[in-house]
């Protein structure tokens, strides 16, 4: 599990007022979560089609290197 670190004191207007830096904190916390998932290889609710879906470990390692691979071509 990663460890959290005390982070200095924050400006909650300013962040609310840029919401990239919220969009970002959004996207991190939902990488982390699927690492977790597939580290413990149990697979992860979603929801697909109208149904819940369970996705496998090994279809989120994909779905997390797309995501990567997205993340260094827009950088």
């Amino acid at each position: 599990m990663t460890k959290i670190k005390p982070a200095e004191p924050v400006d909650v207007d300013a962040v609310f007022k840029k919401r990239v830096l919220i969009k970002e904190a959004i996207r991190c916390s939902g990488i982390e979560a699927v690492k977790m998932y597939i580290q413990a290889g149990k697979p992860m609710a979603s929801w697909r089609d109208g149904k819940v879906y369970m996705i496998p470990p090994e279809e989120l390692k994909t779905m997390l290197a797309a995501a990567e691979n997205a993340d260094q071509a827009t950088s």
